[in-house]
């Protein structure tokens, strides 16, 4: 891998009733085929047994949002949203996930609440959303105007964002504020926000597909004039490496955990998925090691601690969530709720939220 200097200065990660126990789980593996496993142990994840309630009582509060924040996170309930329509989320802890869609700006709490937070008025679309701690971030566009949006203890402001921006993209809120993508001219830079001022910190080699972090190490999926690279560093200094041609690879995520750095993706086939692809780097991305399921197609993945989640398909097997410890062998995790597209995977503390027209909660740990 070749490491890249970089220009620029100073640092980022996708159903609500009573709780029911696992189902049994499955072991796939792309050498050894299906497998059928004991049931698992009262520590395995956790999802709702039960049917799951429609989101018609709301509430729009922000106080509620926050007081969410002081959750029961043993029984993982289900949501039906009101909007089915969900163009950006993220997990903000293990209590509550933050959803965008043309209804606005809303939070799913781990007791089955809905919280209308902001119509996100002049903002004719939500790209990306980031929360820690009481601020909220909303990346969009307004026209051709870029936009990015900062909800403090529940009141609104629009950031000032550096002169000559022309383009925001994805979000994602570390301890020190929110780093996002963006277009300055024909550069691709990561902004970060703290509350009091947003400045250039990097810039990547490449558009970015898909973005994640921890601490100031950042993971990302750029479209290079080789094709598609997967990078990580600080913002100023990459390793990299490449994955395929633009049209042969279809990136679907990236995460980060301990120690630990995750690429899923598609490969393409005249455009068709034949595969999925999964990128595995314990070393802070100076080597990769490859896996490919032939049988499967992947929508997203998540990352808590040392254990990989993706939503996926595979032949002969309904589950959609499946688990593993080094991206060959994985084990599914059969949900009550069948989703008629793969949802999305927000993950926070011990807790992957499925976000998708339903809203299920798994309990990792």
């Amino acid at each position: 891998m070749d490491t890249l200097a970089k220009h620029s200065a100073p640092g980022i990660s996708e159903g609500l009733a009573a709780a029911g126990s696992l189902l049994v789980a499955v072991l796939l593996s792309a050498c050894t085929g299906i497998q059928t496993l004991p049931p698992q142990s009262p520590s395995s994840p956790r999802v709702s047994s039960q049917a799951a309630p429609t989101a018609t009582s709301t509430v729009n509060s922000w106080a509620a949002y926050f007081e969410a924040a002081n959750c029961d996170p043993s029984a993982p309930p289900a949501v039906v949203l009101p909007n089915p329509v969900v163009t950006a989320s993220t997990a903000v802890d293990d209590c509550r996930v933050l959803v965008a869609s043309p209804d606005g700006l809303a939070a799913v709490t781990a007791a089955g609440g809905f919280i209308r937070l902001d119509p996100l008025d002049g903002l004719d679309e939500a790209i990306s959303v980031a929360g820690v701690g009481d601020t909220i971030w909303v990346s969009g566009t307004t026209g051709n105007s870029p936009v990015l949006l900062r909800f403090t203890s529940g009141m609104r402001s629009k950031v000032t964002l550096p002169p000559g921006v022309d383009g925001i993209g994805l979000a994602v809120a570390t301890s020190a504020g929110v780093v996002t993508t963006a277009k300055l001219g024909q550069a691709n830079v990561l902004l970060r926000d703290n509350g009091s001022q947003t400045t250039k910190i990097g810039e990547l080699p490449g558009a970015p597909i898909a973005f994640a972090a921890a601490d100031e190490e950042f993971l990302a999926a750029v479209i290079s004039a080789s094709g598609i690279d997967i990078v990580f560093g600080n913002g100023q200094q990459w390793r990299r490496q490449t994955v395929g041609s633009a049209v042969g690879v279809d990136i679907r995520g990236v995460a980060v955990g301990e120690g630990l750095l995750i690429v899923a993706a598609n490969k393409l086939v005249h455009g068709v998925p034949s595969g999925a692809l999964f990128l595995i780097s314990r070393d802070q991305g100076r080597s990769w090691v490859q896996h490919q399921l032939n049988d499967a197609e992947v929508a997203s993945v998540a990352v808590i601690g040392r254990d990989i989640f993706v939503a996926m398909t595979r032949q002969g097997n309904s589950a959609t969530i499946y688990r593993s410890t080094d991206a060959a062998s994985w084990t599914a995790i059969p949900t009550q709720t069948r989703y008629e597209s793969l949802p999305n995977l927000d993950a926070s503390d011990g807790t992957i939220w499925l976000v998708g027209p339903t809203i299920t909660r798994l309990v990792a740990n």
